[in-house]
């Protein structure tokens, strides 16, 4: 507290009859003290209820943050779909070890000059997903269809999630559909990435290590 204050203080305890100056600077002085003193901290309050029988405890001992993978899989080629054609399957294999898929993030480039990525373009490139040449992820209900890359990828969305079990042995394909009309649209490249997180790795013999 700044000087002047004390001084107001001193004065205002002095103005008492009888008082005795020696006492009431004293007094000042623990008064500035008190005033001065930190606060002392509130403890939080306490819940007579156990944690383990609210929130259970994890089935693993691990803790991974939300849509943190351990390998980022790429799309092995980025084919050029001509307007109103689809491309040719492209595999992604998981021979380097099992997993879970746990999101994707894809771009359609308009390969045509000057050559850009925009929402535009995203809603006129279709992408079809199966697994094992059995299992299609994107279906109208029925059976196997394209759903557009503007769909799936929003603009500010960093990754579209996916919880998906993968194994060494199995094979993801992939094939675009270019949604423009064939005599007048425009090419497009697509680039796909998938978000994937590795359950063992080599030489540890166990699970969920990084």
């Amino acid at each position: 507290m700044p000087h002047r204050d004390q001084r107001r203080i001193e004065q205002a305890l002095a103005q008492r009859a009888g008082a005795d100056p020696h006492q009431e600077r004293k007094l000042a002085r623990r008064v500035l003290e008190m005033l001065n003193a930190s606060p002392q901290p509130v403890p939080p309050p306490t819940s007579p209820i156990q944690a383990s029988q609210v929130h259970p405890p994890s089935s693993a001992d691990m803790v991974v943050p939300l849509m943190a993978p351990s390998r980022w899989l790429v799309l092995p080629e980025s084919p050029v779909v001509p307007a109103g054609t689809d491309s040719a399957g492209i595999r992604l294999e998981f021979s380097a070890g099992g997993g879970w898929l746990i999101g994707w993030r894809g771009v359609a480039v308009d390969t045509g000059p000057p050559g850009v990525a925009d929402v535009f373009t995203q809603a006129q490139l279709g992408v079809q997903i199966t697994l094992n040449d059995g299992e299609n992820l994107i279906t109208n209900g029925v059976a196997a269809d394209f759903c557009s890359m503007a769909s799936l990828f929003a603009p500010a969305q960093q990754v579209s999630p996916i919880m998906r079990r993968v194994d060494v042995k199995d094979v993801l394909i992939a094939r675009f559909r270019n949604f423009n009309a064939p005599a007048t649209g425009i090419s497009i490249t697509p680039r796909l990435c998938f978000f994937f997180w590795r359950q063992r790795y080599p030489g540890t013999g166990n699970d969920w290590q990084g």
